[in-house]
């Protein structure tokens, strides 16, 4: 018997975590949505990713005009998430 709804096994991301957390720098694009800006920023950005099985969410601010930015991708390299564990 658990104290998790029911449905829930406790495996879920957002109960059990990231598999691996790390910053890196990476190239990004981002609209910029003010005028004033010259057009979309496209270059590197220092981001954090939070990857889970094959899948990460990666978040960064751009830049350029300072948003906040957040998205969910295919992990960029297709190695098993468990590797950062083998030793």
């Amino acid at each position: 018997m658990s104290n998790y709804p029911p449905g829930v096994t406790g495996f879920e991301y957002a109960i059990a975590g990231a598999d691996v957390e790390f910053d890196e720098t990476r190239e990004v694009e981002h609209d910029c949505d003010e005028a004033r800006f010259d057009g979309p920023f496209q270059g590197d950005a220092e981001v954090s990713v939070s990857r889970y099985g094959y899948s990460e969410t990666v978040t960064y601010t751009c830049p350029q005009c300072g948003a906040s930015v957040e998205f969910e991708a295919e992990a960029e390299d297709d190695s098993d998430p468990d590797s950062y564990y083998d030793d």
